[in-house]
């Protein structure tokens, strides 16, 4: 195989699964390299028929890859294809990384932690995404997620009528 990883990257192989789940995934490894086995890719095929949700998931991530191999060659393919993406998260205020009654503090060693990014650096890179062609956003999180440990991701909400201040 022709792909080869960096010693400081990972390589996630994705399972079928994963994708069904969230279309998104193959976005989500900005550091790492993903492989996706042939087997991977005929289950989505057959489970693309549908007006279920993981029918429409199945259906973007084909259109995701279709769109990534529009242009490619089989070489291209076999020396690994580079994923697009808004780039790592965009801090827009470092004072809101930590906010007194929070315990999941700012952590970018400990990846269950909180990384950093803010709604004020989403706000300052609008034109950089959208030159990339996103014309939408999954924002997580949005309310507030005050766990005590691994609260990073928007789906331990803690209060449905607060933003998160972090």
């Amino acid at each position: 195989m022709g792909i080869k990883s960096r010693q400081d990257k990972k390589l996630f192989i994705l399972d079928t699964n994963v994708l069904m789940h969230d279309p998104t995934a193959i976005f989500r490894f900005a550091e790492h390299d993903i492989f996706m086995p042939m087997v991977v890719l005929e289950e989505l095929d057959r489970a693309k028929k549908g007006t279920s949700e993981v029918a429409r998931n199945v259906r973007q991530v084909s259109r995701f890859l279709d769109e990534l191999m529009s242009e490619v060659s089989k070489q291209d393919i076999d020396s690994g294809l580079p994923l697009p993406r808004a780039g790592k998260l965009r801090n827009g205020d470092p004072d809101n990384d930590n906010v007194d009654g929070y315990a999941d503090r700012l952590n970018r060693d400990d990846d269950y932690g909180r990384h950093g990014g803010d709604l004020q650096g989403i706000r300052q890179h609008l034109d950089y995404i959208a030159d990339m062609g996103f014309t939408q956003l999954w924002l997580n999180p949005i309310l507030e997620n005050a766990m005590e440990r691994a609260s990073y991701h928007g789906y331990s909400t803690t209060d449905y009528y607060k933003v998160d201040p972090r």
